[in-house]
């Protein structure tokens, strides 16, 4: 990754709970279509996230989407994730 990553382990079992590794967009639990490996709303969260952090990027873009997850997790925004919670990682 050309920047640090804090919180590796949380991000890597995001990822494989999330979407499996796979870089893909489809269809959330709340209807919406959630895109990246990290499976980001694209029209609410990721939005949000690009506003409050002042970063530009893609979450089809899997450097952008972890640079984008480090940040919310260090913001204390893990909870945005649904399997944040299942794979308990708050602890």
């Amino acid at each position: 990754m050309p920047f640090d990553v804090h919180n590796p382990s949380k991000i890597a079992k995001l990822i494989q709970c999330e979407s499996s590794g796979v870089n893909i967009s489809r269809p959330d639990s709340n209807h919406q279509i959630s895109h990246g490996i990290l499976q980001f709303n694209g029209t609410s969260t990721w939005e949000e996230a690009e506003r409050r952090f002042n970063f530009k990027g893609s979450p089809l873009i899997p450097a952008d989407a972890i640079h984008m997850a480090d940040m919310m997790i260090d913001a204390g925004l893990g909870h945005r994730w649904t399997c944040w919670h299942i794979q308990k990682l708050d602890g």
